[in-house]
């Protein structure tokens, strides 16, 4: 009886050395893969770092313009320049007409056309 529980008791020793053993490879794992990460977040924040003091930098250049009003006189010389591009021409067969002409304005202007030769030709 005795030996039956020695061996059971030595049967779960080893058994639990052997967890022990598993749990001691998982945690040499785990830290090294502690190690990895520690060491990119210490290049990351250094990364970091760069970026803010440039970003500062950036901020200081642009808080200089920032100041900087433009006069009315040139928000009013863009839009004229707008106003001022040429209107889109299409070609007909008799003459050149401006896009935004409406159907009405080409089709009346076409009968006048046709009346005119009408006349010119003495009916």
């Amino acid at each position: 009886m005795i030996d039956d529980d020695d061996t059971d008791l030595e049967a779960e020793n080893l058994k639990l050395k052997k967890q022990i053993e598993e749990v001691q490879v998982e945690n040499a794992k785990l830290q090294c893969e502690n190690n990895r990460l520690f060491d990119e977040n210490r290049f990351l924040t250094r990364i970091n770092e760069a970026f803010a003091d440039e970003n500062d930098d950036l901020r200081k250049s642009l808080n200089r313009y920032l100041r900087i009003r433009l006069p009315k006189a040139i928000h009013k010389q863009t839009d004229l320049e707008q106003l001022a591009k040429r209107q889109k021409r299409i070609k007909t067969k008799k003459s050149e007409r401006y896009e935004e002409e409406s159907e009405e304005e080409r089709s009346g202007s076409n009968n006048n056309d046709e009346y005119d030769e009408k006349e010119a030709r003495g009916y």
